[in-house]
């Protein structure tokens, strides 16, 4: 009889492993893409993870803001602005923006990208020289730079995630 049960030692050693299966694999945390970045053209990659943007005395620091609700993201380009005393009276500012759907750690966003006239006042719009073309974006979550990297209109592009620190109004100059 102990040779029929040494016999079944092997045979029994499968089945005990087989009822027990190993726990799911879990799956890595679903990263929030909302906030502020910069945007890098072409292949550099560079080292911080975050990196720190300075508004001036006279103009806001250029970035990026993407706002990113469920599965849905917004990308929204912010051109650096002149402040309230160094306003203009004609205003040409780059805008750029584009939405999408997020699938795991990738999305693909379509929007348009050109340049809006504006005069002093808020309302008034100079449309006549306005042009605005599209823009695609694809982008990717890299867990190790924890960027964005893909391609903007077929073209390499970055996103490195930033903070912007307010200018120090006791250096700046009066305003005229």
């Amino acid at each position: 009889m102990s040779a029929r049960v040494f016999a079944l030692w092997p045979l029994l050693l499968v089945l005990s492993c087989a009822s027990n299966p190993p726990p799911p694999a879990k799956e890595p945390p679903q990263i929030s893409w909302s906030g502020i970045w910069i945007r890098l053209d072409g292949l550099a990659v560079p080292k911080e993870k975050k990196v720190s943007l300075q508004d001036s005395c006279m103009r806001s620091a250029e970035h990026w803001t993407i706002e990113q609700k469920d599965n849905s993201v917004l990308l929204d380009y912010h051109a650096g602005e002149l402040t309230a005393e160094a306003r203009m009276t004609l205003v040409s500012r780059k805008i750029e923006k584009a939405k999408g759907e997020r699938r795991k750690s990738f999305v693909r966003l379509d929007g348009e990208s050109g340049v809006h006239e504006a005069g002093p006042n808020s309302e008034e719009t100079l449309n006549r020289r306005s042009k605005r073309f599209p823009v695609m974006y694809e982008l990717e979550w890299d867990p190790k730079t924890e960027h964005l990297s893909g391609t903007r209109n077929g073209t390499p592009v970055r996103f490195v995630r930033a903070e912007v620190l307010p200018a120090d109004k006791r250096n700046c100059p009066p305003a005229p």
